[in-house]
């Protein structure tokens, strides 16, 4: 699973927000899918889960999964509520085999993390080596803030900080000096990869998830090692974060080339300083704390960083309530900042879409049409897929009714915590923790590199406190979960499939193929009846030769996702475009209607009094 998991990493974490003609990351997730549902019904299916709270999540996540499906019949873009049904799917597929291996593989609790930070050398690696050889490995005007393979910077520091659980733990098992070193470099460069991403909230998970390990596996041998890391850390990171020529948006790849190379020697210099202080000096360092003492300490800081989104929301009251913005640069000084940016207006946004639909939801995946519903301005640029809120993301989505499955789900993690209490798994934890520490302010648990491993972490703290064993297959058990397996797999691999033909019809298009075109785009569309990039590339093709059979495409998107402004201003600019002006003015009322700020829909139409930067 982890192989796989790090290989969905480097392919922009497996990122599929129905980007047209997008490949990597919809690939990605699509794969986590059709690979992971077959082998997590294998899995549960030689699996007898103890009543308790690895029942409650895996009822819990399955019921989230049926009633996001179920959302697609309402949604208000119906074609994301699908992909999000997929995400759903790749949060039970993770969880049943993290439950699954807590059954049948001896300490499995004890080696996930390890083997997790060893996967997450592949994605940490190449993110930091496309920072130390941008015009090798990076690209021009790439973004100052590290992002590495996962294509976004806050979910590659998480994956970063998830690993150092694992390190952590690698070096309390290894009793020798030249483990303890070799920890201590690792952990040094992880710090910096985090770091470099400028990710505040990444920052607070890193200290989350090294204060939970401690807390539940308290060693003050690591928490020397731990202090080796950050001495090494430390000229790397300063180097990194002072640089314009690496946090400066935009830069082409061969200014950046000369700093990236001394913050390469300077990492690698780090590593070495670390691993040499950790091997010279662990055997001697004798921290003045017992072990009852550093678990205290520990825990206050676990607290007291888990508590810290609470900061942005309260410096964010004001934009909260009143749907005002506050942007934060990209730049280092953004990591000492406590302003929301830009989460409060989301927040207030996702709000009032609960508010329209407060049982129920807008459908999932549904936050970027309810956006455009709730907004106070044109300013497209602050557009996001998700409203950066664990939260307030489901309530908006699926309504209260989701909004109580997802408290299940989490609640089985305090419930399992309540039972085994000191035998909880420190590794698995600190991940959970850390991750569900970010989720308060951020949108990492949409994307399919955060899902796995937190759920399948969960999944292994849910099963300590349920007693899971390995059982007889039997033939009843196993047909349910392979049923359920097949339509996960179709699932996620029919509206991939409908991309891939969406593509083809580009291609064909481009090349003055029109027939093809017209024929991959219907393949698309019958595929995935929901896509306007299927119709409005089968209206492409058909404008040329056959006009109201273009139209006809273009009104089957409006009647598939009426109340999607997107599929409205398709048809309103192909009317335009072919002279029907009162039958386009009509589709740009609904445009209007649905995004009251469009700035195209209220020129048509004459509206005066525009957004205020409008002129």
């Amino acid at each position: 699973m982890l192989i796989g998991w790090a290989l969905v990493a480097v392919a922009d974490g497996g990122q599929d927000w129905g980007i047209p003609l997008a490949f990597a990351g919809p690939a990605a997730a699509a794969g986590a899918v059709i690979v992971g549902a077959p082998l997590a019904a294998f899995a549960l299916g030689g699996t007898t889960i103890g009543s308790g709270p690895a029942r409650v999540a895996l009822v819990a996540a399955a019921g989230l999964v049926g009633w996001s499906a179920l959302s697609i019949g309402w949604a208000v873009a119906p074609e994301l509520a699908w992909i999000e049904t997929n995400r759903a799917a790749i949060a039970l597929v993770a969880l049943a085999l993290g439950v699954a291996a807590a059954a049948s593989i001896p300490n499995a609790a004890e080696r996930f993390p390890v083997a997790l930070a060893g996967a997450a050398a592949l994605p940490v690696g190449l993110g930091l080596l496309t920072e130390i050889l941008p015009t090798v490995l990076g690209d021009d005007s790439a973004a100052g803030r590290l992002s590495g393979p996962v294509g976004y910077p806050n979910a590659f520091a998480l994956v970063a900080a998830m690993a150092l659980p694992g390190v952590m733990l690698w070096c309390r098992a290894t009793p020798g000096r030249l483990g303890t070193a070799g920890a201590a470099a690792a952990t040094a460069a992880l710090l910096v990869a985090v770091v470099l991403t400028l990710s505040r909230g990444g920052i607070i998970a890193a200290a989350v998830a090294i204060a939970v390990t401690l807390a539940l596996s308290p060693s003050r041998r690591v928490a020397a090692m731990v202090g080796c890391a950050l001495v090494g850390a430390l000229a790397p990171a300063i180097w990194g974060m002072t640089r314009e020529d690496l946090t400066r948006d935009g830069l082409d790849a061969s200014t950046r080339a000369s700093a990236g190379a001394i913050l390469g020697i300077a990492l690698v210099a780090g590593m070495v300083v670390a691993g040499a202080i950790a091997y010279r000096t662990i055997d001697r360092i004798r921290l003045r704390v017992s072990r009852t003492q550093a678990r205290r300490i520990a825990v206050i800081v676990a607290v007291g960083c888990a508590l810290t989104p609470l900061a942005f929301i309260v410096a964010s009251t004001e934009a909260i309530t009143n749907c005002d913005r506050g942007a934060v640069t990209n730049d280092p000084g953004r990591v000492l900042s406590v302003e929301s940016n830009q989460r409060g207006v989301w927040w207030c946004q996702a709000a009032r879409g609960w508010r329209a639909a407060p049982l129920v939801g807008n459908g999932a995946g549904s936050f970027p049409v309810v956006q455009l519903r709730e907004r106070s301005d044109d300013i497209d640029a602050f557009r996001t897929r998700e409203p950066h809120q664990v939260w307030l993301g489901q309530a908006s989505a699926l309504g209260a009714i989701g909004l109580g499955g997802l408290i299940a789900l989490w609640g089985t993690v305090a419930w399992a915590a309540w039972r085994v209490r000191s035998r909880l798994p420190a590794g698995p934890t600190a991940i959970v923790v850390a991750a569900f520490v970010q989720a308060q302010t951020d949108l990492t648990f949409s994307l399919p590199v955060v899902i796995i491993p937190v759920m399948a972490a969960v999944g292994l703290v849910v099963a300590a406190a349920s007693g899971s064993r390995p059982r007889p297959r039997g033939s009843g058990r196993t047909l349910a979960f392979a049923a359920i397996a097949v339509a996960a797999v179709l699932s996620a691999a029919i509206p991939f499939a409908s991309t891939r033909f969406v593509a083809t019809s580009a291609d064909a298009q481009a090349e003055g193929r029109r027939d093809d075109a017209r024929d991959a785009a219907r393949q698309a569309a019958a595929l995935n009846p929901f896509s306007l990039e299927a119709r409005r590339r089968e209206a492409l093709a058909l404008l040329a030769s056959d006009q109201p059979a273009a139209i006809r495409a273009l009104r089957t998107a409006t009647d598939r996702q009426p109340e999607n402004p997107e599929a409205w201003s398709l048809l309103a600019r192909t009317l335009e475009a072919l002279g029907r002006k009162n039958q386009a003015r009509t589709a740009w009322g609904r445009v209007h209607a649905l995004d009251p700020y469009d700035r195209t829909a209220r020129i048509k139409l004459g509206i005066a009094g525009g957004p205020p930067d409008a002129g």
